[in-house]
């Protein structure tokens, strides 16, 4: 899974600035959201039955954080919020020990019996076919930027929906993924969708048909 800010075309800020803005940005709610975040691709991995630790979440996030410290990731402070950037950067990781669990198809026969309704191969193979077009997702064309920003100057008194379309700007998409991200319930994350999809009519026609491409491509 490329990662989309190995850029080299474009100067970032020096390792010390990213460092300080690291000190800066790293809020307790930062932390929480990431977190929380990398509890559930933990769990991702655990479904896919690949040994970790107990404590691989705590080890995700402080990877994630330790890489861009080093300078080992890419990180813009300018152009991407930090609970994002170490999200993506917990997903690659992540995704590879799905990937390679796949390849082992390593399912515990224990997981198996003691949760038949568990459908391991489906949730591996639902996440590896988001993964692979993670790049393209952030990287969210011109056209689909400005339908998010009128979205969200739309949804100005409605902070669920905004949430949502934070997660969408910033490439996350999947459902899991955003109520990770927001702390969001299923039914808020419903009913915040579908609020969204109301104002989504009322953009300009220049931009209704873009918005509602991109409501289906995440519905």
């Amino acid at each position: 899974m490329a990662d989309p800010m190995n850029d080299t075309t474009r100067l970032g800020p020096t390792l010390p600035d990213i460092q300080r803005a690291l000190d800066e940005h790293y809020t307790i709610a930062v932390r929480e959201t990431v977190h929380r975040f990398a509890e559930w691709r933990a769990a991702l991995v655990r479904m896919a039955g690949r040994p970790v630790p107990k404590d691989y979440a705590k080890e995700l996030a402080h990877d994630a954080y330790t890489s861009i410290w080093l300078g080992l990731r890419g990180w813009d402070p300018e152009r991407i919020p930090l609970d994002a950037r170490l999200c993506w950067i917990i997903k690659d990781r992540s995704w590879w020990e799905i990937r390679q669990a796949k390849k082992r198809r390593h399912v515990s026969f224990d997981l198996a019996i003691h949760d038949p309704a568990l459908d391991v191969e489906a949730a591996i193979a639902i996440d590896v076919a988001a993964s692979a077009t993670d790049h393209t997702r952030f990287e969210i064309a011109g056209l689909y930027r400005q339908v998010i920003a009128s979205l969200h100057e739309l949804a100005r008194d409605d902070e669920n929906a905004r949430a949502i379309l934070r997660c969408w700007a910033q490439g996350f998409v999947e459902h899991d993924d955003i109520r990770a991200l927001t702390g969001l319930t299923k039914p808020a994350f419903r009913a915040a969708y579908d609020r969204i999809l109301r104002l989504a009519k009322r953009l300009p026609p220049e931009l209704r048909e873009a918005a509602l491409e991109l409501l289906r491509r995440v519905s």
